[in-house]
């Protein structure tokens, strides 16, 4: 009904990105990105698109953007590992994945 509402276009942008319809996916990720202020969650999420997608230099400039902001407040460990299971760093994803569970990081279900 909210045209602008940031988690719809995340939520369509996932199901694109599970169909393999990459480009369809990052247009409604970024649309994501832009609807909530750049939110750590959906940097993540555009970055994993990105990353699955073989667009492995964006992907690492939004991780970079994510590492950035971080110092500054809190992001969630899960939205690192994410982005380290996109570009095939398993070491990587399982270290995030490590400080998502001490953080008791809710999005851990997904």
């Amino acid at each position: 009904m909210d045209r602008n509402f940031a988690r719809a276009h995340e939520d369509l942008g996932r199901a694109y990105e599970q169909k393999g319809m990459y480009e369809q996916a990052i247009r409604a990720l970024r649309t994501a990105v832009a609807n909530s202020g750049r939110s750590p969650a959906y940097l993540g999420s555009l970055a994993y698109a990105y990353a699955v997608s073989g667009h492995r230099k964006e992907a690492a400039k939004l991780f970079e953007e994510l590492r950035k902001i971080a110092r500054k407040r809190y992001v969630s460990a899960y939205v690192f590992a994410l982005v380290c299971a996109g570009l095939k760093d398993k070491d990587g994803a399982f270290a995030w994945l490590r400080k998502a569970c001490d953080e008791y990081s809710s999005a851990l279900i997904f």
